[in-house]
């Protein structure tokens, strides 16, 4: 579900998300990831790329996102990645939040797009599921 959502806000196809992010998971495994580590479509990869896809088109998608990649390795290998501790928690926190309401934003565009139409219960009803198990569920279980 993130990866479709992340590929509504960049502005691409939701199977180019399903899709980069079964890829994303291969490449990770193969490379030797850790069983902690979650890869998969992120938010820190779609907000820089909606614009570059709203300016020049998909077409150059895949070229910013090897260059990314290798920005990446070249950052790991130099301990340049050992950097981002130095980030605060509040900055951490304030760009989760800010990934939170764009996806909001953008969940709510479609989600309104639903009025009038029939499958409007289905939609609130799935939401209503979704709020009571992420919400009343743990609290029920939790004490």
């Amino acid at each position: 579900p993130t990866s479709i959502a992340f590929a509504n806000i960049a502005g691409v196809n939701p199977l180019v998300g399903i899709w980069s992010s079964v890829i994303l998971g291969l490449v990770m495994s193969i490379g030797g990831a850790s069983p902690g580590l979650i890869s998969g479509a992120a938010g820190v990869v779609a907000v820089p790329l909606a614009p570059l896809i709203a300016q020049y088109g998909v077409a150059y998608m895949a070229p910013a996102v090897m260059l990314a990649a290798i920005l990446a390795i070249i950052c790991v290998f130099t301990k340049l990645s050992r950097a981002v501790s130095l980030v605060s928690d509040n900055v951490m926190k304030g760009f989760l939040n800010g990934l939170g309401c764009l996806l909001i934003k953008s969940q709510l565009a479609i989600f309104i797009a639903l009025k009038g139409s029939v499958a409007l219960p289905s939609a609130v009803g799935i939401a209503a599921v979704s709020a009571f198990v992420t919400l009343a569920l743990p609290a029920i279980f939790t004490g």
